[in-house]
């Protein structure tokens, strides 16, 4: 779909409008439903955590001596490193 080329901002507009049906055509929210469920990830896990990091503040190296690295690491080792949703 056009929305995807647009960006997130986008998608998200198209899936809250999927839900609807009420104030759309039926099939325009059918369309626009697959940005629900059939999202392709933009980038994979790693770059996700790389840009986490950059936004955390967290060195891209181990600082030992550094508490919240520590716990900055901890949370993104937490994350799945397979998609759980795209947008």
């Amino acid at each position: 779909l056009a929305l995807e080329q647009l960006g997130p901002t986008f998608v998200k507009f198209g899936q809250a409008l999927s839900s609807r049906p009420d104030i759309i055509p039926p099939n325009l929210a059918h369309a626009l439903s697959s940005l629900c469920d059939d999202m392709t990830p933009c980038f994979d896990t790693a770059t996700a955590k790389s840009i986490l990091r950059h936004e955390l503040l967290l060195p891209t190296t181990t600082d030992n001596d550094n508490d919240n690295n520590k716990d900055g690491e901890s949370i993104l080792e937490t994350l799945s490193d397979e998609p759980v949703a795209a947008a």
